[in-house]
């Protein structure tokens, strides 16, 4: 899929607009290998894979992640993975990664920023050179659309205190109960 056929893609779509109907969980595999950082509606881009994707079906992403200014719209990180795809899609993480362009620096695991409330703490492990975010996500049986996408470890500093409303729909609520569940898991690193 592309938005134009010059380079052989067979299906033409403008990631931006939402998919047509008839492409509805049409793909049990959807690799991103440099696509989502040229779509300048990344919501309705991802919102678009999501809908693109079968149930159980496996996204696979390897999207410029740091030091690749100029390069597109965005450079993403794992909020990605887990604000937006975890916990606000509810898909399973299947792989998690800072993947450094050059094989002499090694891949680091990076992990649901929810467990700890903090960011990944990446000091003194970024290499100079460009690296991705590769990532794997699973639409499983709690998979959905996403109504909405928060930063993991705010939403774990917020459960203690007044925040925004939910507009009704309680999807906050839950996400800050998910958060504070998944926090019990004290054992993992970053």
């Amino acid at each position: 899929m592309d938005i134009s056929d010059f380079e052989g893609a067979t299906v033409t779509h403008d990631l931006n607009a939402p998919v047509p109907e008839d492409l509805s969980e049409s793909y049990d595999l959807i690799f991103d290998g440099g696509t989502t950082e040229h779509i300048f509606d990344v919501a309705a881009c991802m919102d678009n894979l999501n809908a693109l994707l079968a149930p159980n079906g496996v996204i696979s992403a390897c999207s410029p992640g740091n030091n690749w200014f100029a390069h597109g719209f965005y450079q993403f990180g794992p909020e990605l993975v887990y604000g937006y795809w975890k916990h606000g899609c509810g898909f399973d993480v299947l792989d998690c990664v800072m993947l450094p362009e050059m094989p002499r620096d090694k891949e680091l695991k990076i992990l649901d920023p929810a467990i700890k409330g903090v960011r990944p703490r990446m000091r003194g492990k970024m290499p100079s050179q460009r690296v991705y975010l590769y990532y794997e996500v699973r639409k499983g049986q709690h998979a959905h659309r996403w109504k909405r996408a928060l930063q993991t470890d705010y939403v774990r500093k917020w459960r203690d205190y007044e925040v925004a409303s939910d507009n009704d729909d309680g999807e906050f609520t839950k996400l800050r109960q998910t958060h504070a569940a998944s926090s019990s898991n004290e054992g993992a690193i970053q």
